[in-house]
């Protein structure tokens, strides 16, 4: 797991929760969550501490070796 959380953006305030090898499927999934304290409002870009919403995304990233990497 180690591992895998140096290949994230050097930088990003981000966390690997957890991570998947589908072997049959050929795919890693890998859970990441946002450390920041502050985050901005998408309409007027203000920034705010309080969590407006908390929405699942499914972001797709380049293949990794052989790997579909989600």
């Amino acid at each position: 797991m180690e591992l895998l959380s140096r290949l994230l953006p050097q930088g990003a305030s981000l966390h690997l929760e957890t991570a998947h090898l589908g072997e049959g499927a050929a795919q890693l999934t890998l859970r990441v969550t946002s450390r920041q304290a502050l985050g901005h409002c998408p309409v007027c870009r203000f920034p705010t501490r309080r969590i407006h919403s908390d929405d699942e995304r499914t972001l797709a990233d380049i293949p990794w070796a052989h790997l579909r990497v989600v």
